[in-house]
Formats: C-alpha cells, structure tokens, sequence
C-alpha cells in the first residue's frame, strides 16, 4: 500500500456514487475544503491511537 497523501484518493473507484448534477461542485469544494483547517490534528490522532492501544491491553 503506497503512502496516503490529500490527493491518492483520486486513484480509487468510486463506486455506487449517485449521479451528481453538478459535476464541477466537487471540485469546488474540494479546493473550500483544502483552505480549511484540518477537523483532528496529527499530535491528536497518535494521543487516540496510543490510548486505544492501552485500552485494547487492559
């Protein structure tokens, strides 16, 4: 599995994706979306994973 990046989606199939009526809307936002501050940061998500992990032990 090669590194995920804001982008590597895109090499994905989309499937049962609903017919869209404005094709050009995804695009617009995703460039909304890419000016927007993250919803989790990274620090975040590694304090989860390291408290999930503790969890899982006991």
């Amino acid at each position: 599995m090669s590194e995920w990046t804001p982008e590597s989606w895109r090499a994905f199939n989309a499937r049962q994706q609903p017919a869209w009526p404005d094709p050009g809307e995804m695009e617009r936002v995703l460039k909304e979306l890419s000016q927007r501050p993250p919803l989790i940061f990274a620090g975040e998500a590694r304090h989860l994973q390291k408290q999930l992990a503790a969890v899982s032990r006991g």
